[in-house]
Parts: structure tokens; sequence; C-alpha cells
């Protein structure tokens, strides 16, 4: 599997607003507006206006996985990080968690894989709370990687195990594909690695006698962190007291992030001497998602400058 765009993306990607509707699809172009318009037919009746999907497509500019395709459009390198996103919002939510290391404190968690090097999100995950059997969910973080890397198995007790060990030992255990280790920073605390890139027993030559294992994670395990970064810097998220708009929201910042990903690996020459690409991807998106609706717009906006805008589109 070489990292990178699929061929499935490649074949696809004719230009910037294609490369964001490999993940934003047709069929939910159609089931948001469908379910819309039955919500607003109930709640306001005759007086509603029906919206169809070149509404929908000027919304989400106005406001600029599909979760199952992500894996389809982007094969990640040999380093992939799982790690957990909190998409503030402080309204009400049955799975709405309190992190007070993040800096919003207050959100939605999502389990995310990610490649480390292009930050790329893979396969993502909502936490909606405890199990239904009402106890606390015991061994969260194994079943989230088990669920998003689709490989773990349970850890012997012997890796395990801190009494009788020396600072700054390592003990390693092997599969046919994984390598483990655990490694004793300090007197009783254990820090257990897993790779499926790593093959052999590779201590470091520091003071602290540190695995290449931990080491290499340590150096990648910031994906998820750049990911953050990248979608808080230009975001569409609003002000509401409904968890699903917040979701949706963070579904349309992965979305245009990962199409930029894409769209830069796929036209490496693109802009390649500006600093500012992510910038001109979404307002090339922008424009490419509100011109439909521009065309087919009856009345002229207020102010005089969003009025020639609508002309000079529409007399294009």
């Amino acid at each position: 599997m070489t990292p990178g765009p699929t061929r499935h993306a490649v074949a696809h990607v004719q230009d910037i607003a294609s490369t964001f509707y490999m993940f934003i699809t047709t069929a939910i172009e159609k089931i948001i507006p469908e379910m819309t318009n039955l919500e607003g037919f109930r709640k306001y009746g005759d007086n509603w206006k029906r919206m169809d999907e070149i509404d929908l497509r000027a919304y989400i500019w106005l406001i600029i996985f599909a979760v199952e395709r992500l894996p389809c459009l982007y094969n990640p390198g040999p380093e992939v990080t799982v790690d957990e996103q909190l998409v503030p919002f402080r309204g009400c939510c049955p799975f709405r968690e309190y992190l007070p290391s993040k800096p919003a404190k207050y959100g939605i968690k999502i389990w995310v894989a990610c490649d480390a090097q292009s930050s790329c999100a893979w396969k993502m995950q909502v936490y909606t709370g405890k199990p239904t059997s009402g106890g606390p969910e015991k061994n969260q973080g194994m079943r989230v990687l088990l669920d998003e890397t689709d490989g773990l198995r349970e850890l012997p007790s012997t890796l395990l195990a801190t009494r009788g060990r020396e600072t700054f030992s390592s003990k390693f255990a092997f599969t046919p594909t994984t390598t483990l280790v655990s490694y004793l920073p300090k007197r009783y605390k254990n820090v257990v690695d897993l790779s499926t890139l790593h093959k052999m027993a590779e201590i470091s030559d520091r003071e602290d006698r540190k695995p290449v294992i931990i080491l290499d994670y340590n150096h990648n395990k910031g994906g998820m962190d750049n990911l953050n970064k990248g979608i808080g810097t230009y975001s569409c998220r609003r002000m509401t007291a409904r968890w699903p708009l917040v979701i949706f929201h963070n579904i349309i910042d992965v979305s245009s992030y990962n199409a930029f990903v894409i769209w830069n690996k796929i036209n490496p020459t693109w802009m390649s001497d500006k600093w500012n690409k992510r910038r001109v991807f979404l307002e090339q998106l922008g424009k490419a998602l509100v011109t439909p609706h521009i065309h087919i717009r009856e009345h002229l906006p207020c102010t005089a400058a969003s009025a020639a805008l609508v002309k000079a589109v529409q007399g294009g």
C-alpha cells in the first residue's frame, strides 16, 4: 500500500471542488435537504421554502466522513497517530465530555486515526459515553486502538508487571506482524508501546536508554495536534446549542482539510512557493460551491459590494 491518495481519489480528482465532493458525496447532499425539508414543513407549514442540493452547497461555503469515506481516499504512511479530538461544545448533549487538559475543556470527544506526516484524517469515531450496561468503560484506550487500527490483542502480563524491574529497563514481545515494548522511565511507572513498523529490540544509546520505538512514537505523535491546529486556523464552526450541528461543522472542517492534503499530493506544483496555500484553496473551493446558487438567485443583496459580486457572476 503506497502512502498518499488512493487510486480511487486520483481517478476522481479533476479540480478543487471535486476533491471536496469525494468526502461530501451526492448521497449525503440528497439526504440532508430531504430531512431539513421534512422538519421545515413540520414546523413552518406552507411558509417553508424548500431547499435543494444547491442551497446546501452554498450553506457549506457560507459556514466554511463522511467518516466511512476517509479510508477510501487516502493511504496513510507507516506512522499513524491515534488520538482524541475535543470539538468545543457547552450545550446539552448526552455524551458531552469534560477534559481539563484541553483548551476548550467541554465538548464532544472524537477518536481520530491520522497520518503522522500529513495529518490527513484516516478514521474517526465519536465517543458516545458509557456502554449501555451503565458501568464505566474499562480499557478504553485498547478498545479504541482495536477499532482504529484493527490489530491489537491482549497484552502479556509479564510486560505489564513493574515490581522487581530496574529503572530505564525494557522488555520486548514479538508477533509475526508487531513488536511490543514495555519501558520503565521511573520506578513503578510502565510505558507500553506497540509498533507494526519495528521488527527488532533496538535501544538508543541515550542516558535514559529509551527504546527506538518510543523515540519514533514521540517524533510522530503530533499528527492529531497538527490536524487540530489546521482546522482551528480556518474553521466553519459557529455558535449553536445543537450538538448534531457541531458534529456536522467538524465533518466539513476535516473534509476540507483532507481535500486540501489530497489536492496538494496530486498537484505538488500548485502554488509551491506560497505560504497561504490552504487559505487560497478554501477561497477557490468556496467560490466553486456557491457559484451555482448565485446563478439562480432572484433578488440582489442589499449591500453594494455583494450586489456587484452577484451581478458579475450572473453576467459571466
